[in-house]
């Protein structure tokens, strides 16, 4: 596989992961006895929406890894896409990728046990139907994480090779 390619499918990656962990930042907020009501004024505006400023105070560390995965993940897309053909940067970028991978670790990790303690009231869930009807199971989410450290792996070799 080219190092290019591989990096433009690590940056739609990057991009879903982003988007999973918002959701899991949604159901920690729910879990916390936050009200939809409470949430959707709280994140209007640009500044409330992306960095969540009016919820600052109510998401604690989390706002912190809001910041790292959103600015990270906006750096590598832009890094990766633009420059991943040049030669001399592909170890800086499958680098780059690999300390995102890290913080995107974390970040689905935190997602799905809140996603599962808003359905389901427990942080692991071993199979279980949902309440849109698809099945749930915390193994789906630790071969996403195998996946996700595959995929930093594979990105090193093919900048190295």
């Amino acid at each position: 596989m080219d190092f290019y390619f591989m990096n433009v499918l690590c940056a739609l990656f990057a991009s879903l992961i982003y988007v999973i962990f918002r959701s899991g930042v949604h159901s920690y907020l729910r879990i916390n006895k936050n009200s939809k009501t409470f949430i959707r004024k709280n994140t209007r505006g640009y500044a409330n929406f992306w960095f969540y400023k009016k919820l600052k105070q109510e998401l604690g560390w989390i706002y912190n890894l809001n910041l790292i995965l959103l600015f990270g993940t906006a750096a590598y897309i832009t890094v990766a896409l633009s420059l991943a053909w040049i030669d001399i940067l592909r170890l800086p970028i499958a680098i780059i990728h690999a300390l995102l991978c890290a913080v995107q670790i974390t970040a689905l990790v935190f997602s799905d046990i809140n996603r599962n303690k808003q359905e389901f009231g427990t942080p692991i869930v071993i199979w279980r139907k949902s309440s849109c009807g698809r099945a749930r199971s915390s193994v789906g989410d630790l071969l996403a994480i195998i996946g996700l450290v595959a995929l930093a792996v594979a990105n090193v070799y093919l900048a190295v090779k």
